[in-house]
């Protein structure tokens, strides 16, 4: 059997069974490879996976014993699987610092503390850059994000203890370094790995893995069935034929809104057909299969998000069987939606000289040299910040624990832009990085007499991060409510975190300025965190976008049913197909870009 140079992309066979596809899809996320059909990609695959036995098979056939292998065995930096050279390295400095963080004399009394300490960041460290290698797949570059988040949450509190220590901040302060330096080194990693597989911004990046959509492929049909199936059903004399109904009045209404090519919906064997499409294109995980997805997806996921969009109303009553089909394949959808997010990482990775002109059908979008001007921005904040002398007298312990917050925002809102999909840098990710150029400015107005040095590169992050900022007039970000809330809510979580953790960097610390670390605004940080959410509520008042804000109160509720309402009859009184009392569930639209072709 012969097959094309790009299998990846090749047309396959849609009538194939579910058994086959579940099988192709295994070995694609197993073995990493484009077509689990191919026996050499197969054979390379499995040979790569199990590397110690192809370098026996190897050796084998030069005629070397397998007993004086272990001798010929190439160094660990060098061998199939090992980590780069500068991860290797930055690893081993955080190594040395958490040896010294465990051993230290100094910190003795909190030894079993700082080992479970330990123990955490190496995890996180561990898994971060071995899951940054694999950045094409969705679920390997959310859990290197992750790791990121915590080495980010690790230096914070290390930095907090440092500023608070007189006898062990040199010790803090490597740990925080150390953990920056790995954190840094993941995002590096992600975009190296993307820029190898010539991923541009003409292509399209997973936001959900092969397996995940397979399983929603799965959803969708069974939803479906349900809904014919329960329509071709004999109703009871005391059931309303709810999916009987819905679908006389869906295909009555497609018909008659001149949408007749929307009835394929209702077509148990194109519907399957259409959503395999995507899933083979998917499962490939290859930069020629994704580049040909972010080129043929679009069109296929609008027409599931027409039909949602139309189909939604229609049932009078409302319909249970065909609200859960609509939102199987508004899921479905879902899977291939903001699929830019995370091309801005070879730009991270790259020299700029070489950044903007990989690809000349790839150019970057306007928040790229937002991005890498943030970076850059970054390590002369980090290195300023390393050189602050940190005493428990004076100003100096102040400043530091300040900083430290600022530092760890900057971070937070590199991680934010890198994510980000929106063309002009004006999309959500960056919306919520603007909540955090706020306490940035926060911090700038405290530390702008005692510390000047910082005063300039705080500004030029400041400016940067307001660029999506919807009260800032040089951009088209709407002034709305909602976008409002959404930067309030970055710092009404800074707010609960520096809460949680304040007991345990008392714990973590010889405290000489217990001040520091104060409840609620006695405290330095207390009192920038609540100046910066009194400025985005000035600029509130000021846009005349309704009340102040406030921080939203999670409380889960259980929806009424008929065992706690008493009120048998409202469950089937006519909802016009919108939700209600009932238990009927609304459609809402929280997608933007559902009616556009954005995302791709």
């Amino acid at each position: 059997m012969s097959y094309a140079s790009n299998a990846s992309t090749a047309l396959v066979s849609t009538e194939r069974s579910p058994t086959t596809t579940t099988v192709d899809n295994i070995l694609r996320r197993r073995l990493r490879v484009s077509d689990p059909r191919n026996p050499e990609e197969v054979a390379k695959a499995l040979l790569g996976l199990y590397d110690d036995e192809a370098r026996q098979i190897a050796r084998e056939r030069q005629g070397i014993p397998f007993t004086v292998q272990k001798s010929m065995q190439a160094p660990d930096g060098m061998r199939p699987g090992a980590l780069p050279p500068a991860m290797r390295e930055g690893l081993d400095e955080l190594d040395d610092a958490l040896k010294l963080l465990t051993t230290s004399a100094q910190l003795r009394e909190i030894q079993p503390e700082l080992r479970g300490w330990s123990q955490g960041i190496r995890a996180a460290a561990s898994d971060g850059l071995s899951s940054a290698r694999f950045a094409l797949d969705p679920r390997e570059r959310d859990r290197a994000f992750a790791a990121r988040r915590r080495l980010g949450d690790y230096a914070r509190l290390a930095r907090y203890c440092g500023a608070l220590s007189d006898c062990a901040r040199d010790i803090y302060c490597m740990v925080a370094n150390a953990c920056d330096e790995v954190a840094n080194l993941m995002l590096v990693g992600l975009g190296d790995a993307l820029a190898d597989s010539g991923v541009t911004q003409t292509g399209s990046l997973l936001q959900a893995p092969a397996a995940d959509l397979q399983t929603r492929r799965d959803a969708v049909i069974g939803s479906l069935r349900n809904l014919l199936g329960t329509a071709m059903a004999v109703n009871g004399n005391d059931t309303w034929p709810r999916a009987t109904e819905a679908v006389r009045q869906l295909s009555q209404h497609l018909g008659d809104a001149g949408e007749s090519d929307l009835r394929i919906f209702l077509d148990e064997q194109q519907v399957a057909r259409m959503l395999d499409d995507l899933i083979d294109l998917a499962s490939g995980i290859s930069p020629d299969a994704l580049r040909a997805l972010g080129a043929t997806a679009a069109m296929t996921v609008q027409t599931i998000r027409r039909f949602a969009f139309i189909a939604a109303p229609v049932a009078n009553p409302e319909s249970p069987p065909l609200a859960s089909y609509i939102s199987a394949l508004r899921l479905f959808a879902d899977g291939f939606s903001n699929s830019r997010s995370g091309c801005r990482l070879p730009y991270l990775s790259q020299p700029p000289i070489l950044a903007f002109g990989r690809n000349s059908l790839g150019a970057p979008d306007l928040a790229v040299p937002l991005l890498m001007q943030l970076a850059l921005l970054r390590g002369q904040f980090a290195s300023a910040l390393d050189c602050l002398c940190c005493t428990c007298g004076g100003e100096d312990a102040e400043s530091a624990l300040i900083l430290a917050k600022a530092l760890y925002d900057v971070d937070r809102s590199i991680d934010l832009y890198a994510l980000g999909h929106d063309p002009n840098g004006w999309g959500r990710p960056e919306i919520t990085a603007a909540g955090y150029g706020y306490l940035v400015e926060a911090v700038r107005a405290v530390i702008e007499s005692v510390r000047p040095e910082f005063h300039l590169i705080l500004g030029r992050i400041r400016e940067i991060l307001f660029q999506a900022d919807p009260f800032n007039l040089g951009n088209q970000v709407p002034i709305t409510r909602a976008n409002a809330q959404r930067m309030f809510n970055v710092l009404c979580h800074q707010q609960r975190d520096e809460g949680r953790w304040r007991a345990l960097v008392l714990s973590l610390s010889s405290i000489c300025r217990r001040d520091l670390m104060a409840a609620g605004n006695q405290s330095i940080l207390g009192r920038t965190l609540t100046a910066a959410m009194e400025a985005i509520n000035a600029q509130v008042a000021t846009g005349g976008i309704g009340a102040a804000l406030t921080c939203p109160v999670i409380v889960s509720t259980i929806p009424a049913h008929r065992e706690t309402t008493g009120a048998s009859g409202t469950f089937n009184r006519p909802m016009n197909g919108m939700g209600g009392d009932g238990g009927g569930i609304p459609f809402i639209d929280h997608d933007d870009d559902d009616l556009h072709d954005d995302d791709f």
